[in-house]
């Protein structure tokens, strides 16, 4: 939606993402952590041969995730989780005159059911903000809903769904 008009096609836009998990027991409780990186650059656009600058966009995403469940011995195991992220521009002011980067803060609570190697899966609800370094410009804010499932009637079939919300605020 940020693509100005006029463009003679749509530029290219890359994403990197890499991941690092921590998790184990602490007494009767399972605690998870981990830290997503993801890195976006967005390609210039033309308009009829021109360059058109796409450099305002792109961004630095880092975000860090602490869950909290039961041991996993049940074949229903709760869980709760809370993540704090900060995204950061190339150039922290954009052309529009506004400071660009924003925090992340998430809160969710679900379910994570195991019936392995046939079925395994989980389902959460939790509420997403995000919360605008500029003073001027309003917080976004919604509802999540995440699920996701993998089942294996046989050996060699494995078939795997999943659906989430998500916020792209750049």
């Amino acid at each position: 939606p940020l693509t100005p008009g006029g463009l003679d096609r749509a530029p290219g836009i890359h994403t990197t993402t890499a991941t690092a998990t921590l998790e184990g027991p602490i007494g009767p409780l399972a605690l998870r952590l981990s830290l997503d990186v993801q890195r976006t650059y967005y390609e210039d656009g033309t308009i009829s041969g021109v360059p058109v600058d796409q450099g305002d966009r792109n961004n630095l995403l880092l975000e860090g995730r602490a869950r909290l469940s039961t041991d996993g011995a049940a074949r229903f195991t709760p869980f709760v989780e809370v993540a704090y992220g900060r995204r950061l521009f190339d150039r922290p002011i954009g052309t529009d005159g506004f400071e660009q980067g924003f925090r992340t803060v998430e809160l969710r609570g679900g379910f994570a059911y195991d019936s392995a190697p046939v079925l395994t899966g989980e389902v959460s609800v939790g509420v997403h903000r995000e919360i605008p370094d500029d003073p001027a410009l309003s917080s976004l804010r919604g509802f999540t809903f995440a699920a996701s499932s993998v089942w294996s009637p046989r050996e060699p079939v494995t078939v795997t769904f999943a659906t989430q919300t998500t916020f792209a605020g750049d």
